[in-house]
């Protein structure tokens, strides 16, 4: 197998040496053939094949080659993605997959003014116009790039493909995650030329531009290998289905009473999470001085206050807190206890009045 396998785990990028060597390893055909998936899942893997292809990774399988090291696998993932449970990874593919990150939106801001003439280009954004050109896009091809969304969906179907592979999340849960990337994709974007075009300028202006990328854009335009040569680029991305229930990107009723909070389950176990930000960031405002700032650990401490008084019944041996700093939950393998404390807490949350009475009794932690 490729030595370039050693380092699989880690986001890089090949060279068109690998790619030769790629497609003539025997032990990868191998591979493939006893691994293969449908047709309809190498389309949404196309996707992400900026990434799976940067790592010499077919969207034909699912399964990584070399699986056994699953160390490597969850080394790479906490090391470049800050994913290390069910929960990191949960967090991390809602953040991308949605571009709900404030970075995501500076970018994006930053690029509209670009594109608007409103403010000056970078270096890396003319980089990579100039790139993309000597690889054949024209400027008619780049202007109708509009959003630079494409780079957290490539991202979305490499990160959920991962994560599966590492145990962290179910395979059903990665098909979710990569479907409903792959479907954002297909209402954003025109075609699989514009789709890599918005995908590389995503990247040129959020992370060092696309120099290292011209193999895999060169692979991914002209191979007859490529997965954009086989995979139909706005063919209905079919949604998966976990236990006979179709997963619909529509909120169930209980998802929209808790909103903004969330809710995940995996394996038996529960969680009620927020992405802690603007949400409420008044009422911890009033006690800035004592040095409360909104934080995970802080909705946890009014969270406590909130259990004490309110639902003294759910002990610790029921619901369990595990909040960091950009994160509030509340974890347990009761679904139905947990559900109640959420419920509650939600309630709470949408008035003012109780909330701030609760917060005045939280102890910092």
């Amino acid at each position: 197998m490729l030595n370039l396998f050693k380092n699989i785990f880690k986001p890089k990028q090949a060279t068109s040496q690998d790619y030769q060597r790629w497609l003539k390893d025997e032990s990868l055909v191998k591979f493939e053939r006893e691994n293969l998936i449908s047709e309809d899942k190498w389309q949404i893997q196309a996707f992400g094949a900026s990434l799976l292809t940067a790592n010499i990774l077919t969207v034909k399988t699912f399964r990584l080659p070399n699986i056994e090291a699953h160390k490597d696998i969850k080394g790479s993932l906490a090391d470049w993605w800050g994913i290390t449970s069910h929960r990191t990874a949960i967090k991390k593919l809602r953040a991308i997959s949605n571009s709900n990150t404030e970075f995501f939106t500076e970018c994006q801001n930053e690029y509209e003014q670009i594109i608007t003439k409103a403010i000056k280009p970078k270096t890396e954004y003319l980089k990579a116009l100039e790139i993309l050109k000597e690889l054949g896009y024209s400027d008619k091809e780049l202007s109708e790039v509009k959003t630079i969304a494409a780079f957290n969906y490539g991202r979305t179907i490499y990160v959920a493909r991962f994560s599966a592979n590492a145990g962290y999340i179910s395979e059903a849960e990665a098909w979710f995650y990569m479907s409903t990337a792959a479907s954002h994709a297909q209402k954003t974007y025109s075609s699989w030329r514009t789709y890599l075009a918005a995908y590389a300028i995503g990247r040129a202006i959020m992370y060092s531009g696309i120099e290292d990328m011209r193999p895999t854009i060169h692979f991914l335009l002209y191979s007859s290998d490529s997965p954009f040569q086989f995979c139909e680029f706005s063919k209905p991305v079919v949604i998966p289905v976990i236990n006979n229930t179709v997963i619909s990107n529509e909120l169930s009723e209980f998802d929209k009473q808790i909103h903004p909070f969330f809710w995940t389950e995996y394996e038996g176990n529960y969680s009620f999470c927020l992405d802690v930000g603007e949400y409420k960031a008044d009422v911890f405002k009033t006690r800035a001085n004592e040095g409360f700032v909104g934080n995970g650990y802080d909705w946890q401490s009014l969270a406590y206050v909130f259990a004490e008084e309110k639902m003294p019944e759910l002990t610790e041996d029921i619901i369990d807190f595990d909040s960091e700093a950009d994160t509030f939950c509340v974890h347990s393998r009761d679904s139905a206890s947990l559900k109640k404390f959420a419920l509650g807490f939600k309630s709470v949350c949408d008035n003012h009045e109780i909330m701030s009475d609760l917060f005045s009794r939280a102890e910092i932690d």
